[in-house]
């Protein structure tokens, strides 16, 4: 049997239609539904501060997400013969695991987004098994392509240990690498500065975007609300660096992180939403950098502001990992650690 993973369900129906003949014969099935999983990172408990920074391999749990269908998540599971796609009951994470235990070749195939290439491949990895890389390949990502092109891609997959393999896997590996990183120093160290501003706060986690968005909030003074996301989106950093190849990663975070990230940032108190004219009383609302935002930047070490962070993230995403870990950790013990140190003057 031949099971073909996808992270979106159109992906799935795109590749059934375009290989019908390619596969005839073959009992070929079709797993999609990677949102109604969750990777989770696992951070170590009871690190002490003055191990910080650190560095640490990432470490991830699979969790379901809650369903409107029930409490457990599934994957929408199909078939495809002689070109007619028959829906199968959708798999929890227990029936994944069997499939792939059973399944003769597994082949995956993400959309365009380099991220989600990784995620299919840590989920597959992660449900299926010390001998799951044996039998993987991947293709190259595929989104709203014409049928000769799908072929072309299943023609040319790439088989696990491959050149071509692990460049559709690196990138994402790379960019969890920073994040999970970057995380777990933060949640320590910038944590700490927060409690010493602000006081304690359940929702308090300054990821690498929030950290640089308060930053440009302070220098605009005040953004209307729905210019907010446009403006993240189009981010020119300082202006050095051009985008390159990775373009989900253009502007500061993605669509649902930009919201997010402005909502922690305003209950968390580091910003304020108030009107363009204080005395007129349907005019503009608005962010606006608060007294304890101001605050907390002041505390910060100059090189905390990094406009340029989404082109230099990109950049490692090019690199060969273990260049591009060395990369990353050198630029996370020189923030972290020049951050720790002006946090003890």
């Amino acid at each position: 049997m031949i099971l073909i993973v996808s992270d979106k369900w159109y992906c799935s129906t795109q590749i059934a239609s375009a290989l019908v003949d390619v596969l005839a014969g073959e009992e070929v099935l079709y797993l999609a539904g990677l949102a109604r999983f969750s990777l989770s990172p696992s951070y170590p408990r009871n690190l002490k501060y003055a191990s910080f920074p650190i560095l640490l391999e990432p470490e991830y749990a699979v969790r379901p997400t809650l369903d409107q269908d029930g409490p457990e998540a599934y994957m929408r599971l199909h078939r495809c013969v002689e070109g007619k796609t028959t829906s199968l009951p959708p798999c929890d994470r227990n029936a994944v695991s069997e499939l792939l235990a059973r399944a003769e070749k597994v082949i995956l195939a993400p959309d365009q987004n380099i991220i989600n290439a990784w995620a299919v491949w840590k989920l597959v990895t992660t449900l299926g098994g010390a001998d799951i890389e044996e039998k993987l390949f991947i293709v190259e990502g595929l989104l709203f392509y014409p049928p000769e092109l799908i072929r072309d891609r299943f023609a040319n997959m790439f088989q696990s240990g491959s050149t071509g393999y692990e460049r559709q896997i690196s990138p994402g590996k790379i960019k969890r690498f920073f994040d999970y990183n970057f995380d777990i120093n933060s949640s320590a160290v910038l944590g700490k500065l927060y409690q010493s501003v602000c006081g304690r706060h359940p929702q308090h986690n300054m990821s690498k975007y929030m950290l640089q968005a308060l930053y440009w909030l302070q220098e605009q003074e005040w953004v209307e609300t729905e210019d907010v996301d446009q403006r993240l989106q189009q981010w020119p950093g300082t202006g050095r660096h051009a985008p390159s190849e990775f373009w989900m990663l253009h502007g500061l975070g993605s669509v649902l992180s930009r919201r997010r990230m402005m909502t922690q940032l305003f209950e968390v108190g580091l910003v304020e939403i108030r009107r363009e004219n204080p005395i007129v009383e349907h005019s503009l609302l608005g962010y606006t950098i608060s007294e304890k935002g101001s605050a907390y930047l002041g505390r910060l070490h100059k090189d905390c502001r990094d406009p340029d962070l989404p082109y230099r993230l990109e950049a490692w995403m090019g690199l060969p990992e273990e260049e591009a870990k060395a990369k990353i950790s050198s630029y996370l013990r020189r923030f972290f650690g020049q951050q720790k140190r002006k946090q003890k003057l």
